[in-house]
């Protein structure tokens, strides 16, 4: 005979008061706690292991050593359905048939009267808003931050006191320091807090409660790429900028290298303040293009982005695929050969290339460099590549710009098996020979 599942009702501290008379475990501390109240799982998380990754078994033991009869009540903050990872976890335990669940007669909660200024009962359904709960979201990955500025975002589970500065620094990644937010606790009790994001690590509340992110407005604008896109896309609609419409690829390709020039004199400087404005102008071509195209019926930012992904992941299979290679050597080599593979895959559809998709309107000496250094890793035989290295003098008109161009290529080579850049070798000496012979005039100009 199988073991009767265990029976949790589930409540939110809001309206503990409700629930009949049973053993209780809390989710979190809570005002006024009833006598019931056997264990708070947040007590222990300080200083034990409960919150790690055996939380779920944690969980479950600790409401069977609490139950009476197999029933414990479970108390969550605000609603349970309300972006609580516990009550995800017991949810999928009933499905699974190792307990029985029932959730306890709520009303509408708080946070959603309040919001959508519900009259009673539940909405048939609620558009437009994220529910996070930032213990199940910590630590962020690469800001990765689930949040659109456009619809109403609310964070569940906020203790401004303990994680008020944190959230802050997180959420600042994608939301403006001055951006309004509102704290409601999740309790129930009726004030609420409102206040700046920046100054959410100051508020030293210590209740659990909602963080309630506005949705951008009309032109309104936060801090994500997304923002971004929406803003180009804004410029470019009826009644945007007439600059901006009358652009076409084509018209934009100029600006596109004169900002590639701009963002390199930028990281040449170490100015990190001109740098990160040069990179802002050099991720508007890109977005830009994107958008040009996608009026036009052809591909979106969206099919940029999934296409650069998916490159990346196929040429670091060293990363992604568990590959293995041997230093930064090797994954060279290994890149060399996905490149080939995939030249091989696209003949049908172009002609292939020994050296590959070089482009033709690099500067003269940065293409020597790279053609030079990718037929020393073809698959080429020296003598065949010293051969056509001689063929190709002959396109030159005379033998002064022959002997000329042999002592360029000599150097580019010298400078290769050494490792050195001869672009970038040659570009630090220019800056360094107008720096000097600059401060020399000057200093001559300023001599009485």
């Amino acid at each position: 005979m199988s073991p009767v599942p265990l029976r949790v009702t589930v409540i939110s501290a809001e309206h503990i008061n409700d629930l009949p008379k049973m053993p209780i475990v809390s989710r979190s501390p809570i005002p006024d706690p009833p006598e019931t109240i056997s264990y708070v799982l947040d007590e222990p998380a300080l200083d034990t292991d409960f919150w790690t990754v055996a939380w779920g078994a944690n969980l479950i033991a600790r409401l069977q050593s609490a139950s009476v009869d197999n029933s414990v009540g479970y108390v969550v903050p605000g609603h349970p359905m309300l972006g609580d990872a516990t009550m995800q976890f017991l949810l999928n335990q009933e499905t699974a048939g190792t307990i029985e669940l029932e959730l306890f007669d709520e009303p509408v909660p708080v946070v959603l009267t309040d919001l959508l200024g519900i009259a009673g009962g539940s909405p048939a359904f609620i558009d437009l808003m994220t529910l996070l709960d930032i213990e199940r979201q910590t630590p962020f990955n690469a800001g990765a931050l689930p949040f659109s500025s456009v619809q109403t975002s609310i964070v569940t589970n906020v203790v401004p006191a303990s994680t008020g500065q944190d959230l802050q620094r997180i959420l600042t990644r994608r939301f403006r320091p001055d951006t309004d937010v509102r704290l409601i606790p999740m309790t129930g009790e009726p004030e609420q807090f409102e206040l700046k994001l920046s100054e959410l690590g100051d508020e030293p509340t210590q209740r659990p409660c909602y963080l309630v992110l506005p949705a951008a407005t009309g032109d309104e604008f936060q801090r994500g790429v997304d923002d971004l896109q929406r803003l180009v896309a804004r410029l470019r609609a009826p009644g945007g900028c007439p600059w901006d419409r009358e652009q076409t690829s084509q018209s934009l390709g100029r600006n596109l290298i004169e900002e590639s020039y701009e963002l390199l004199d930028a990281i040449e400087s170490g100015n990190a303040g001109k740098m990160r404005e040069e990179l802002g102008d050099f991720l508007l071509q890109a977005l830009m293009h994107a958008q040009i195209t996608e009026e036009e019926g052809g591909f979106r930012l969206e099919d940029v982005v999934d296409t650069l992904i998916a490159k990346l992941v196929r040429r670091h299979p060293h990363v992604f695929a568990q590959a293995d290679v041997s230093g930064a050597d090797g994954v060279v080599q290994s890149w060399d050969e996905i490149k080939r593979a995939e030249r091989a895959a696209r003949s049908d559809e172009e002609p292939p290339s020994v050296l590959g998709d070089i482009p033709t309107s690099l500067p003269a000496l940065l293409r020597a460099q790279s053609v030079i250094k990718r037929s020393s890793r073809s698959e080429l035989a020296v003598e065949d590549i010293e051969s056509v290295s001689y063929e190709a003098y002959g396109s030159l008109e005379s033998d002064t710009e022959r002997e000329v161009v042999a002592d360029l290529l000599h150097a580019i080579q010298q400078a290769q098996e050494h490792g050195v850049d001869t672009e970038n070798a040659l570009r630090a000496w220019t800056l360094a020979f107008e720096r000097i012979l600059e401060g020399r005039q000057n200093r001559d100009v300023s001599t009485p």
